[in-house]
């Protein structure tokens, strides 16, 4: 559900409102009854939607660090389009 506040109630109750939003909420910020913007909680970051999965066992993270590898595709230098045109045709 959304919550709606003036900019001077925001302004004089901004504590509240934060508290609100940290518990899931939306606040709507309106400006002579029109809305002008929203406070809303942030996006879980990637690492704490893998932490979520990994938890409840649907992911498993492997502990071994990766180690660098040799690029597979080699730049074959600079080529005319029509080549890459009739490579494209077969």
């Amino acid at each position: 559900m959304e919550t709606q506040t003036g900019i001077q109630a925001l302004k004089s109750r901004l504590g509240a409102y934060l508290r609100m939003v940290k518990q899931g909420r939306t606040i709507a910020i309106t400006e002579r009854g029109k809305v002008i913007g929203y406070l809303s909680p942030t996006a879980p970051s990637l690492e704490e939607k893998m932490k979520t999965l990994e938890n409840a066992g649907f992911l498993r993270c492997g502990k071994a660090k990766l180690h660098p590898r040799e690029p597979v595709i080699v730049n074959p230098g600079p080529r005319q389009v029509s080549d890459m045109v009739v490579e494209d045709r077969r």
